[in-house]
């Protein structure tokens, strides 16, 4: 269900109601947009923010369980000429759970996107941060913490990354292309197997 309005003189867009069931995603989302042309009557860019809740995501092949989000939000502005998101919130809340981002996509014809973006996720017990992290997203280091860290607290979580066009079809990246840094508190972790489990 949609609606909303699209206020003609001032090129506003409102959406009061924007409720999503589709496969595996439900969302109530609302939102507003304003398109800002040039001198000459060209589109330059789209300048919009989202907000939803009762997010609720059922999707095998990204999290291994359903997950549910009270809050998100999401704010920028596409940029026409180099065709450019430039992501200046990107806000998501759960229980236990809320995630800070910002950042710039750049699209590209002949491979993956540029990504520039920082992000941060605030101290949250290990096993309670592998419900909300991707199966996808850096999957060999989610691996390792699933199968070797059992109990503890984990961060506040620090990343930041910078990706220009192309560079994510490579199969290993610069060194300063990704950083992620983070601590740790109270963890029972496997650091090798067979040993008596190691706490911190």
């Amino acid at each position: 269900r949609l609606v909303g309005r699209y206020e003609g003189p001032s090129h506003h867009l409102v959406l009061s109601t924007a409720d999503l069931e589709a496969r595996g995603v439900k969302a109530r989302l609302k939102g507003a947009g304003d398109f800002i042309y040039d001198s000459s009557g060209s589109l330059e860019r789209l300048r919009a923010e989202l907000t939803g809740r009762e997010i609720a995501l059922d999707m095998p092949s990204l999290f291994p369980q359903p997950v549910a989000y009270q809050t998100l939000t999401v704010a920028g502005d596409y940029l026409t000429g180099p065709r450019q998101f430039d992501i200046t919130r990107f806000n998501v809340t759960a229980p236990g759970f809320a995630l800070d981002a910002a950042g710039t996509v750049t699209l590209n014809d002949k491979g993956a996107p540029g990504l520039v973006a920082k992000a941060r996720i605030p101290a949250i017990p290990v096993r309670q941060l592998l419900r909300y992290w991707p199966l996808t997203a850096a999957p060999g280091a989610r691996s390792w913490i699933n199968e070797n860290i059992f109990a503890g607290d984990i961060g506040p979580l620090q990343a930041q990354t910078n990706f220009a066009p192309g560079m994510l079809d490579q199969d290993i990246f610069p060194e300063d292309s990704l950083s992620l840094t983070f601590g740790m508190r109270n963890v029972e972790g496997n650091y090798v197997t067979g040993l008596t489990h190691a706490t911190q």
